[in-house]
């Protein structure tokens, strides 16, 4: 669990550091920065996500099934 903790804040990180690094590239008018933000910032947010997927399913206890017998 410590390294998804870990995890998570480096992709915390990294998610502020483009939105930010995509505001200063577009104050500047440099478009390839700004192109290349957005991208690796749907990149990293879909790390995020299934970070938060497999997290969620470790809590969860497992799903046991039992067949009915047919008469």
């Amino acid at each position: 669990m410590k390294k998804h903790i870990i995890y998570n804040v480096v992709l915390n990180l990294a998610i502020a550091l483009l939105v930010y690094s995509g505001i200063e590239a577009y104050r500047v008018g440099n478009a390839l920065i700004v192109g290349l933000s957005i991208a690796l910032l749907v990149v990293v947010v879909f790390f995020k996500i299934a970070l938060v997927k497999q997290v969620r399913n470790i809590g969860k206890p497992p799903v046991i099934t039992t067949k009915k017998k047919k008469k």
